[in-house]
């Protein structure tokens, strides 16, 4: 089903760009008709985003252990977002590191990992939540990546490995924790494409440096505006970028719908991969005019796709 996206161009009081919607017909799954209050942790994931819309796919039972989790990687991501000062921001990352230990021993003190460990009803596996943080301290330290190889260990840690967290919080076995983390790879790899002028307003340029080099193509390029959209090799470089994104996402989309995976991850899963895909095609239809803006599916579009997926 393919409808109208969001163009959001407009800097609101952080910098951040603001959505922009537009108007889209048909008839809502019953389910999203009823909304409860939000809790706490519902508050963090930005009401109208993929992993908003995803979430309301899990099972009722695992919707708030997975709301906390994801409501705790957002708190420790966005250290890397808002904290202006380097070393301040390393030692909250610090602090995140030690509170997660605790949480494993059954002392823990934030709201957060409190609230997460009541949920589970004991102290959960966190290591997978410590190479989160780990792939967040990267993140701090280099703004730029090397090569492939960079760029996926940073998708690995930042992406695959709260998904990987979700997977050993709810018992999963080894085989669906891959899956789900192969999954979660590639959605920060789509990400990274959907979110490329933001980044690059932050200072941030995760497309590869020998990627660049391939392509004929300068970060300063890239971060000083729009003028690069029309060129020939900006088009080359961003059709490699979205590729990548789509055909890892592809083939971690398989394994998601095999009889036996466990519905509580599959399904918020597949639907952010469908939310994904649909971004990336939308990428390609508007001629990768990122630089400017950040191309978004509709809410109403959203809700299509995700129901549909999962």
């Amino acid at each position: 089903m393919r409808g109208p996206i969001a163009v959001s161009n407009q800097r609101g009081p952080s910098g951040r760009a603001a959505a922009t919607s537009s108007a889209h017909s048909g008839q809502l799954p019953h389910s999203t008709m009823h909304q409860t209050p939000p809790s706490p942790a519902q508050a963090l994931i930005a009401e109208g985003s993929n992993l908003h819309y995803a979430l309301r796919r899990a099972p009722p039972s695992a919707r708030p252990a997975l709301t906390w989790l994801h409501a705790l990687c957002r708190t420790i991501w966005n250290v890397t977002r808002e904290v202006s000062d380097p070393g301040v921001a390393a030692a909250k990352l610090a602090w995140w590191a030690g509170e997660l230990s605790k949480t494993v021993q059954g002392e823990a003190t934030h709201p957060l990992t409190r609230a997460l460990a009541a949920e589970l009803g004991g102290a959960p596996d966190v290591s997978a939540l410590q190479a989160f943080v780990q792939g967040c301290e990267l993140d701090l330290r280099q703004s730029r990546l090397l090569d492939e190889a960079a760029l996926l260990q940073h998708a690995r840690l930042v992406g695959g490995a709260p998904w990987s967290a979700a997977a050993a919080l709810l018992g999963l076995d080894e085989a669906q924790a891959q899956s789900l983390h192969a999954a979660g790879t590639a959605l920060r790899l789509a990400d990274i494409v959907s979110r490329l002028g933001l980044d690059l307003r932050e200072g941030r340029v995760y497309i590869p440096i020998d990627e660049l080099q391939r392509f004929g193509v300068k970060a300063g390029e890239l971060q000083a505006g729009p003028a690069l959209q029309a060129e020939s090799r900006f088009h080359e470089l961003m059709a490699h970028e979205v590729r990548r994104a789509r055909e890892r996402i592809e083939a971690a989309s398989g394994p998601l719908r095999e009889r036996g995976i466990d519905p509580r991850l599959s399904r918020p899963a597949r639907a952010l991969c469908a939310l994904a895909l649909a971004t990336l095609q939308e990428v390609e239809d508007e001629h990768y005019a990122l630089l400017d803006r950040r191309l978004m599916l509709t809410p109403l579009r959203k809700v299509w796709i995700a129901w549909r997926a999962g």
